[in-house]
């Protein structure tokens, strides 16, 4: 069984392959693209759905993350909303 730091490496080297790159959502990384990294790394084949488990989990915490930084990235850089009278004419980025 690999290392903490073969699955580490694997999944940076996943992660290129993720569907919506270069759109503004991030997508997850395919199952087949699992598949056939760990089939190609040589991993025996009761290997690899342990292997699809743990690189599933990885990408899910990093979506997680990169969600959170966007939502914070956004809030921090729009514009205020427009004065209403319902706040007394006042700029609110609530």
């Amino acid at each position: 069984m690999p290392g903490e730091e073969w699955y580490i490496a694997a999944y940076w080297d996943l992660a290129t392959e993720r569907t919506g790159a270069g759109s503004q959502t991030l997508g997850r990384i395919p199952w087949s693209r699992v598949m056939t990294y760990g089939a190609y790394s040589g991993l025996d084949e009761s290997m690899l759905p342990i292997f699809w488990r743990i690189i599933r989990q990885m990408d899910a915490g990093y979506l997680e993350y990169m969600k959170g930084e966007h939502d914070r990235y956004v809030r921090t850089h729009s514009p205020p909303k427009t004065p209403s009278k319902k706040d007394g004419g006042r700029y609110n980025r609530e």
